[in-house]
């Protein structure tokens, strides 16, 4: 019969190899690290091909230059760096664990997006590329940005926010399937209502506010009053007469107008300009009396006189009777004594 030699050598005898491969072996063990397994290393080398990481095993992890999306993220990685994977799988015939650090990054990613989702809190990504009736985003991973979520009107140009890092709202969100898809549109109608609500909680009657001139138009200007825009209408920006408002002002200009009414049901806004300034009216009777003589320009011309311009916002007429002593009742435009400017007797309006 033959024994089976067994290995009598007592623990106290075993060699420091005999204990460094018993504890390899128990370090690369499936109950230790199995697929799935998130790992955080730290940078040890560069080759070709890959980054290995100290994972605190005795096999080193390995990371494809592939999972890092911008190759200048790969060239700024330095030794000594950490940074966190899953493990794929154990490669022991080539010496390291098989590392992916694009799965790690999904996965937080879409920790993130999901907190996001079901808070409805916003989040930024990069527009990357048009697609059909859309946008892809990077939000860690690819998302979809519907065309009609871009904003609150239509872009002009639609190629305008490719490459921008911009804030957006989660409109679905599947963990399962890697589905998110984004709106912008949302965000931007968020940040309107708490600006309305901002602008309209400091708004009182008569009271003076600061704007800038957003746009010009034949009966007025609109101005921003702090995302909200406010009409000031072509009758309220001077005590005289104007032709247009861009004699007034300019798109862009910083304005202080007067606040006359406002309704925030229905978002409207009316601001007054020549109400910074008394009404000319108010003096008029004190500054142009009877039998005085005052020079003003002549504004406009009727068949029944010359409207004269005393001051913004005073006119007086000279009626056709008193543009001459002639008996003969003559036409303004063809008078003797009309004149750009002049004296005129005693007008008071």
């Amino acid at each position: 019969m033959i024994e089976t030699k067994k290995n009598t050598k007592p623990d106290d005898q075993m060699t420091a190899e005999d204990y460094e491969r018993l504890l390899d072996q128990y370090h690369l063990s499936d109950q230790e690290l199995s697929a799935g397994t998130v790992v955080k290393g730290r940078v040890v080398k560069k080759i070709p091909g890959f980054i290995l990481l100290d994972i605190g095993h005795k096999t080193e992890g390995a990371i494809p230059i592939e999972d890092f999306r911008d190759p200048k993220e790969f060239e700024e990685i330095k030794i000594g760096d950490e940074i966190e994977a899953i493990l794929e799988k154990s490669r022991p015939q080539d010496g390291y664990f098989l590392l992916s650090k694009r799965k790690a990054d999904i996965e937080r990613a879409l920790d993130r997006l999901e907190t996001a989702y079901h808070s409805g809190n916003w989040i930024t990504g990069k527009v990357l590329s048009r697609t059909r009736n859309g946008y892809t985003v990077d939000v860690g991973l690819p998302a979809f940005l519907p065309q009609a979520h871009t904003d609150l009107k239509p872009l002009k140009d639609p190629d305008s926010i490719l490459g921008q890092t911009l804030k957006f709202k989660i409109l679905k969100f599947n963990r399962a399937e890697e589905d998110v898809v984004l709106s912008r549109k949302l965000l931007l109608q968020d940040e309107r209502e708490r600006k309305k609500r901002r602008v309209f909680s400091h708004l009182v009657k008569g009271e003076k506010v600061k704007g800038v001139v957003r746009s010009l138009t034949s009966f007025g200007a609109f101005i921003d009053l702090g995302g909200v825009e406010g009409l000031l209408h072509i009758s309220d920006m001077s005590w005289g007469k104007i032709n247009r408002p861009s004699e007034l002002f300019e798109v862009g200009q910083e304005v202080e107008v007067v606040v006359l009414d406002f309704n925030e049901t229905e978002e409207k806004i009316s601001l007054g300009y020549k109400q910074l300034t008394p009404d000319p009216w108010l003096s008029a009777e004190e500054k142009y009396r009877p039998g005085t003589k005052v020079t003003g320009r002549v504004v406009s011309l009727t068949d029944f006189g010359a409207f004269v311009e005393l001051e913004k916002g005073v006119e007086g007429l000279v009626h056709i009777s008193d543009l001459t002593w002639s008996k003969k009742m003559v036409h303004p435009k063809k008078s003797p004594d009309r004149r750009p400017a002049g004296h005129c007797p005693g007008t008071g309006g």
